[in-house]
């Protein structure tokens, strides 16, 4: 059994705490992500840019598409997008803190007048058919309860021709073992999701959702130099900043540390080969 099913009351409080600390994480890219070290990548920043890369890769994506980020943080993707293809993007979160950020990022970046955002929940979409040309999950396809119904919701908002991206962590295919499990458990708690799927389940999904399915890429070497630093000494700050932080924020404090540590059982899962990084592509005819 999982410690919790997350409620969006829950994720919304995990993310408005979370803020600050994946901030720093992003390295200035605004990235919320794993970082892909593909060839030629020399810095954490320019990994996290890879995962965008290889997200949309294979798209003819130009000013004339239309692009649903479902889970869009503070922006990072909708506006990296948005300047480098010159196309629009909606986003949408159910935190509202992060609309407002993810507005001023545009705003400040030049692309304000391509990027939107919305408070939404992407389990719940309220777009009508037809109205996007490509939909992307970057790590959020982990927080729909029932997938099954998300992606045909994801099949109707797209145009014939429209393409679903997503890139996140699943599990192995074979039987779990006891250590697995409990490293699953640990992530899915630390980091407020719900229980992850096998890759052939997810692909499954996407079949009875009557998306034609394209080969899914497993990423996972290229995760690891990321996530091998989640494992270092003192990852979570020096012990005088989380006192500090105890004291003025208890909750806060206690939601950080239950990250930290999911990230640990991670990055410990992803390098024994118990999680796997996967790309899913999916077209709608």
């Amino acid at each position: 059994m999982y410690a919790f099913v997350p409620s969006i009351a829950e994720i919304h409080d995990y993310y408005v705490d979370a803020t600050r600390m994946y901030s720093r994480y992003s390295h200035g890219t605004g990235g919320w992500h794993i970082g892909l070290w593909e060839p030629g990548v020399a810095t954490h920043g320019q990994a996290v840019l890879a995962t965008n890369q290889r997200l949309l890769a294979g798209l003819a994506i130009d000013a004339n598409s239309h692009i649903l980020d479902a889970g869009c943080g503070t922006g990072a993707l909708a506006i990296w997008a948005a300047r480098r293809f010159g196309c629009r993007v909606t986003g949408i979160t159910v935190v509202p803190l992060h609309i407002a950020m993810a507005q001023l990022l545009a705003a400040m970046t030049g692309v304000g007048h391509l990027c939107d955002f919305h408070h939404m929940d992407m389990t719940a979409l309220t777009f009508p058919d037809a109205s996007f040309d490509v939909v992307t999950n970057q790590e959020t396809f982990c927080y729909v309860e029932d997938k099954g119904r998300y992606l045909r919701e994801v099949r109707r908002v797209l145009r014939p021709g429209g393409a679903w991206r997503a890139v996140d962590c699943t599990r192995y295919e074979r039987k779990p073992s006891a250590r697995a499990e409990g490293r699953h458990r640990r992530t899915c708690s630390g980091w407020h999701t719900f229980p992850y799927l096998r890759p052939s389940e997810v692909e499954r999904l996407t079949d009875e959702a009557g998306l034609r399915r394209e080969p899914t890429e497993d990423l996972t070497s290229l995760t690891l130099r990321c996530v091998r630093d989640w494992l270092l000494p003192g990852i979570a700050g020096p012990p005088s900043e989380r006192r500090r932080e105890r004291a003025r924020d208890p909750r806060q404090h206690a939601a950080l540390i239950a990250h930290y540590d999911g990230s640990r059982a991670a990055a410990r899962a992803l390098i024994d080969g118990e999680f796997v990084y996967a790309r899913f592509a999916a077209t709608k005819d």
